[in-house]
């Protein structure tokens, strides 16, 4: 079995600091999936241009959305205009909006995240107005 460091190192597109990150990242991931109710998956880039799920966590409050292993599995066809989309705009995608004939799983939402990229650091609050 392939730990994260060596799925993410393969991929050619991460640093040892960035590997470091995401395992802080997926190390609360289990609690978060029991919380939400939810499966959640990291996808990372390839230098192909697609995406390698690099960790999973599935919920032990509830039913998974995924019943096989797909970790260190390239990304379906028809999860990669949503989570590229995802990684593209560092927003939440949503996937009721109709994206063609092949969806991916109802419930699903990409969501981006990144240690260095400006664009996915959360925004400032607006100070209240007196």
């Amino acid at each position: 079995m392939s730990t994260l460091s060596d799925l993410v190192h393969a991929q050619g597109l991460s640093s040892d600091a960035d590997v470091e990150w995401l395992h802080l990242l997926v190390g609360d991931w289990q609690l978060l999936a029991d919380l939400a109710f939810a499966d959640i998956v990291l996808w990372v880039p390839t230098v192909s241009g697609s995406f390698v799920a690099v960790a999973h966590a599935r919920p032990s409050s509830s039913a998974t959305l995924f019943y096989r292993d797909f970790v260190g599995q390239p990304i379906k066809a028809e999860w990669r205009k949503q989570v590229t989309d995802a990684h593209e705009t560092a927003r939440i995608i949503d996937s009721s909006a109709p994206t063609g004939t092949r969806r991916p799983p109802p419930g699903s939402a990409p969501c981006p995240c990144s240690a260095a990229s400006p664009r996915a650091a959360p925004r400032s609050p607006t100070p209240p107005s007196r």
